[in-house]
């Protein structure tokens, strides 16, 4: 299999999960929230909050996938193993670890 093609299989990947995505964080999770305000009107002051935590959490997550779309178009000019890949997976892993930290956050403050 040659490089091209398997940056473009990881393209694919990429235009899909980020698809999915906006299904879940531009459909699915606000209609939730709005559901939940409703079923629990004593916590629906946790609706504004948690739309917003959702939103950044979604950029966060945007932001990851851009970063992984620029690897597969050097993956896919044959420089797989790169300083800038390199530099891209750190970041990538840096704004994973953001999302995680403002997870447990939300964790803590909603327990």
């Amino acid at each position: 299999m040659s490089q091209k093609s398997i940056a473009m299989m990881l393209k694919v990947f990429c235009v899909v999960v980020a698809v999915v995505g906006a299904f879940f964080f531009f459909v699915y999770a606000p209609l939730f929230v709005e559901e939940l305000a409703i079923m629990y009107p004593e916590a629906a002051y946790l609706k504004w909050p948690g739309l917003v935590g959702i939103c950044v959490i979604a950029v966060l997550c945007y932001l990851v996938l851009g970063i992984f779309w620029t690897i597969c178009v050097r993956i896919g000019e044959d420089n797989s193993f790169c300083n800038e890949n390199a530099d891209g997976m750190k970041r990538m892993g840096l704004l994973s670890f953001g999302v995680g930290v403002l997870l447990t956050g939300a964790m803590f403050f909603l327990g």
